[in-house]
């Protein structure tokens, strides 16, 4: 494996343990840590020791576009400066309508997410983390009630996991839906 790609990895699974640990944390869930899962192996991408049971979160981040995700991750990855303004301008195209994009970048996720099967875990739950800058707290709940959760899907819990707008608090919120 590349350098480059390991490292990339490596930055994706703390940030999926990162983001599994928050969503415990706001649903106030003791849980213990016991491994990353093995994506080639059909695990979870973590996996947590909760009341005697194996607890798996499969984690993926959702944007409004791939330049979002691009531009996060080559950062993260010390690939490129963050620009000494202070601040970067989207390199993606003006978002016009942004709850219809995000919704429908959801549900591509939990389309994908719901088709595929999980092993070594007693009980598997599904995490979204929602990247919403431009949604408040009521549009991010009208989008998550409009899902169409595919039958036949392994997750025993399904949540979205975004942060509050500053207006509304700031605040890590979950939102779970079926």
């Amino acid at each position: 494996m590349r350098p480059q790609r390991r490292k990339r990895d490596q930055i994706k699974q703390r940030h999926e343990k990162a983001v599994a640990d928050q969503l415990l944390e706001v649903l106030k869930i003791a849980a213990n840590f016991e491994a990353m899962g093995d994506p080639t192996r059909g695990e979870p991408d973590v996996i947590y020791a909760v009341a005697g049971k194996k607890l798996g979160i499969e984690v993926a981040t959702v944007y409004y576009d791939n330049t979002d995700a691009r531009d996060g991750w080559t950062l993260a990855a010390g690939e490129r400066e963050f620009s000494p303004a202070g601040y970067e301008l989207r390199s993606g195209s003006t978002i016009v309508d942004p709850s219809s994009l995000m919704f429908r970048r959801i549900q591509t996720e939990v389309d994908d997410k719901c088709s595929k099967q999980y092993e070594r875990a007693d009980e598997v739950w599904l995490c979204l983390e929602v990247r919403t800058a431009l949604l408040d707290n009521m549009k991010v709940r009208e989008c998550v009630r409009a899902l169409n959760v595919p039958a036949g899907h392994e997750f025993k819990r399904l949540y979205v996991l975004y942060t509050s707008p500053l207006d509304q608090g700031l605040l890590p919120t979950a939102v779970e839906f079926r």
